[in-house]
């Protein structure tokens, strides 16, 4: 979700907690009105040329910077708050307004919010909040039949209509953006995956934002991301996610890098490495345990001339974990809307010669009596070694949806675990499932306790 610094600012709270009395505090201040701030002093009316109107504003800041709509404050002729007017309060209103943003503007504009702030039971004030959209322009649909798109604007305290050149400019602008942030994903990928060590397979996941933050550097952010991560540990992660353990946080070039490693000199980590960038975009990789020859799990590959042995159960695991914390730190750095997801298996390299990589396996939990519990590993039949990297495989994603349920979590780990083992010809994962759920049935029973009671905790279980 977009966070809006500067009205965080001008209100004292984030833009999702606005109440009734920061509505009030803003008018006793006579808060003026901005580029993403409008004041009205009514409900936009139940006619065409109200709906019209409803349409226009919303539109006009998804084309700019994104902001707020406030209904119920009278504004003075110099554009500042004057005065409270409660407007009717009520679901069949919200609902109305919500439709009307839904089906006014083209294209669709996800992500707009109608909240209603009570004064009394059935009045108050209306808070619309429209964020900047990586799709614009985007139109307002006038006529009869819907045929007619007129494109506006916000334009600081006032609200035009763009002229045929800006329209076309802003196309061009729209698909420069799309491949520019595609762009920014592969080299963000490229980075972090630069810096991980070549002997032993890691799971590694990147992540642009189609709405980048816009986030100052310097070391109050470098602490803020600290505290962001140890809370991610704290009320997210997994059981096998990354930096549960120690972790340092130290400046990069826009970006912090988070590492598990005390020695971290900005190469050639051994640990779990993150790179979150300022505006909300992030590398995140956990190298994967492998198998030994006595069946248990290791944290180096043999050199014995085998394939490195790679668990399947907790390959998965380490998917998920990855892409949850990207997406809360996208989210908590201000990015907001789309984000595209990437990601990789990097398979392991010979030490003699780091040109060439390591043939690999995987590995599946199994058990060797019907109704037994999974209790060792054994290469999944029918599957393939693969002997070059694995390529990248990309989705897109909704960052509101991934940090507001765990289960989007896994639908989207899912999705890329798929690509991934595909190339193992592997048809499905499996822990992860594709309706969001997990099946603990395939993880090795000395962890499986533990897993359960995350899973419950976030409602990743199907249960009854």
């Amino acid at each position: 979700m977009q966070t809006f610094p500067r009205l965080t600012a001008v209100f004292g709270v984030p833009v999702a907690e606005l109440t009734a009395a920061s509505i009030d505090r803003a008018i006793a201040n006579q808060v003026p009105e901005a580029g993403d701030l409008d004041w009205k002093q009514m409900l936009y009316p139940d006619t065409s040329e109200g709906r019209g109107e409803l349409a226009k504003d919303v539109a006009a800041l998804a084309n700019a910077s994104g902001g707020i709509l406030v209904l119920g404050v009278q504004e003075d002729g110099s554009s500042r708050a004057s005065a409270s007017t409660p407007v009717a309060v009520s679901n069949s209103e919200t609902e109305r307004m919500q439709k009307i943003c839904q089906h006014l503007v083209r294209p669709f504009l996800p992500g707009v919010k109608v909240r209603p702030l009570h004064l009394a039971p059935t009045s108050g004030y209306y808070v619309i909040v429209v964020p900047r959209s990586p799709d614009a322009p985007h139109a307002v649909v006038n006529g009869n039949k819907g045929h007619l798109l007129s494109y506006p604007l916000r334009d600081e305290a006032t609200t035009r209509w763009l002229g045929e050149g800006e329209i076309a400019a802003r196309y061009r602008d729209r698909y420069a953006s799309r491949a520019e942030n595609g762009a920014a994903l592969d080299r963000a990928h490229a980075e972090g995956v630069a810096r991980l060590t070549t002997g032993r397979p890691w799971i590694a996941v990147s992540l642009h934002p189609s709405v980048p933050a816009y986030r100052a550097s310097g070391a109050h952010v470098l602490a803020a991301i600290d505290g962001f991560v140890s809370s991610w540990v704290q009320y997210f992660a997994p059981p096998t996610g990354p930096f549960i353990g120690s972790k340092k946080v130290a400046p990069g070039v826009r970006r912090a890098m988070v590492t598990g490693a005390d020695d971290y000199r900005g190469s050639a980590s051994e640990y779990p490495h993150a790179e979150l960038h300022y505006n909300g975009a992030g590398f995140a990789a956990s190298p994967v345990l492998t198998i030994d020859d006595s069946g248990a799990l290791s944290a180096v590959v043999e050199q014995n001339g085998q394939s490195a042995r790679i668990p399947q159960d907790l390959m998965e695991f380490y998917l998920f974990g990855l892409i949850s914390l990207l997406a809360h730190h996208a989210v908590n750095s201000g990015a907001a809307n789309d984000c595209e997801l990437q990601a990789q298996l990097v398979l392991p390299k010979f030490p003699a010669n780091e040109r060439i990589s390591r043939s690999s396996e995987m590995y599946g939990p199994v058990s060797w009596s019907e109704g037994s519990v999974m209790d060792e590993y054994e290469r999944v039949r029918e599957a393939l070694p693969l002997a070059t990297q694995g390529t990248p495989t990309r989705i897109t994603m909704n960052l509101d949806e991934l940090v507001s349920s765990p289960r989007m979590v896994v639908s989207a780990a899912y999705t890329l675990a798929t690509d991934i083992l595909g190339e193992f010809a592997i048809a499905n994962p499996c822990v992860l499932r594709s309706d969001g759920y997990l099946d603990l049935s395939r993880t090795m029973k000395g962890r499986r306790a533990e897993f359960a009671q995350w899973a419950k905790k976030h409602h990743l279980l199907d249960l009854p």
